[in-house]
């Protein structure tokens, strides 16, 4: 579809403006977000018409039923001290499912990137998994990640904004080779997330506005497709620019490993 440069230009900062409004509202009313994805759910009959093969469902379920069922619900058991079956999530197995749900969503992203023959992007999301920050507790503390106690019970993980960059740059590379209609909305909802924290001057807060940003477009794409005629990017698709881009994601990415193994190491 071709669409003026013009309207890129007013849709896209649009974009990214009302979904940095979502996330800062989904956190200062953490309960209004619990309920509001546990309802989000109940649109389940409209993803038939809107979803197709295996990733584009495990992606959809992946995301909003976590979003739903663990964060909106760890946040308030959290923050209010529960007590009754609501002390279930405030246990660390919690942080361990939100990590593991992470590291998921990348290797879904990464094996879609092996199928394509995407072989350079896919090795640089699997290097995003072995180097996300693990959930430690000790002495009653919990480093890493963790829901915090002060209001108003924000997802807390201490990533390092170089993680935030390669991540970022691997899932827009990731989207333009498996769908570059939507790569322009994703690369919205992707700054969203890098800016809200830098806003915030809370670098720890990445998590949280990756998770609500990710789940806001997910819900979008799986119930109405108003991003086609918005800011449809199909016609930037180029094979070339995706094998070129995979092969310097790698080029960054490796090092990072050896430096974060390193880091790690030394800090031991």
């Amino acid at each position: 579809m071709a669409i003026p440069f013009w309207q890129y230009l007013v849709s896209m900062p649009l974009y990214i403006v009302l979904l940095m409004l979502a996330v800062e509202f989904m956190r200062t009313n953490y309960r209004f977000a619990a309920v509001f994805w546990v309802l989000s759910l109940f649109t389940f009959p409209l993803w038939f018409n809107n979803l197709e093969g295996w990733f584009r469902w495990a992606k959809t379920l992946s995301v909003l039923l976590p979003t739903a069922f663990v964060v909106g619900f760890a946040r308030i058991a959290q923050y209010e001290k529960r007590d009754g079956w609501w002390t279930i999530f405030r246990k660390d197995w919690v942080l361990w499912f939100l990590y593991a749900i992470l590291g998921l969503n990348i290797l879904e992203a990464s094996l879609k990137d092996f199928e394509m023959g995407n072989w350079f992007n896919g090795l640089s999301g699997l290097i995003l998994i072995v180097t996300i920050p693990l959930v430690k507790s000790g002495k009653g503390k919990r480093y890493g990640w963790k829901i915090s106690e002060e209001k108003p019970g924000d997802l807390i993980a201490y990533t390092d904004a170089i993680w935030n960059f390669l991540y970022t740059s691997w899932n827009i590379a990731f989207v333009y080779a498996e769908n570059p209609g939507y790569a322009a909305s994703s690369l919205c909802i992707l700054l969203a997330a890098e800016l809200y924290p830098v806003i915030k001057r809370r670098p720890e807060l990445y998590v949280q506005a990756r998770v609500y940003t990710l789940a806001i477009h997910i819900l979008i794409r799986a119930t109405y497709d108003i991003f086609t005629p918005i800011m449809d990017s199909s016609a930037f698709a180029s094979q070339n620019v995706v094998f070129w881009w995979g092969i310097v994601n790698f080029s960054l990415h490796l090092p990072y490993l050896i430096w974060y193994f390193f880091l790690k190491k030394t800090e031991k």
